[in-house]
């Protein structure tokens, strides 16, 4: 069965790679779950367990120890513990906390596995046929590809 990729879909992809402020992250998390649900199930699925590494302010920590909460929604995560322990260079600026959390294979929404699609040899062929297509392209999908191992979670 051959999947149909879309010039959509890379734009999508590498718009959200390029990361941005909370209303561009927001805007591109809801424009990727739009186009990566027409994708195969596989590609919506995750097998392992995932991680995030954040930086928390004061005001975060305290939200965390207070509520056992704190706001997330669209967000990268990682099946590769190493990844998550060196993003960003690893250990947060003074003034911050570094913590990184793990979700188990039943919890939140994956919105797309990207570490699966990108071993996709179809994906690939297609992305370098088309990537000069791609607004922006060097500063997202070209500049990461698969290095983090993503994958998208929608989690409440």
């Amino acid at each position: 069965m051959q999947i149909m990729y879309t010039i959509e879909l890379i734009q999508a992809i590498s718009d959200w790679q390029q990361g941005g402020n909370k209303e561009q992250k927001s805007a591109r998390g809801i424009k990727l779950k739009e186009v990566a649900s027409l994708l195969p199930e596989k590609f919506r699925s995750k097998e392992a367990l995932c991680y995030r590494r954040i930086s928390l302010d004061k005001s975060a920590v305290w939200s965390i120890g207070t509520n056992l909460h704190i706001k997330e929604t669209i967000s990268s995560w990682t099946e590769d513990i190493s990844v998550a322990k060196n993003f960003k260079g690893g250990v947060p600026k003074i003034g911050y906390q570094g913590a990184i959390f793990k979700i188990e294979e039943t919890d939140g929404s994956v919105i797309l596995n990207l570490h699966k699609l990108f071993q996709d040899k179809e994906f690939a062929a297609f992305v370098e046929k088309n990537k000069n297509n791609v607004n922006g392209y060097k500063k997202g999908m070209g500049k990461y590809l698969d290095s983090q191992k993503e994958v998208i979670i929608q989690i409440t």
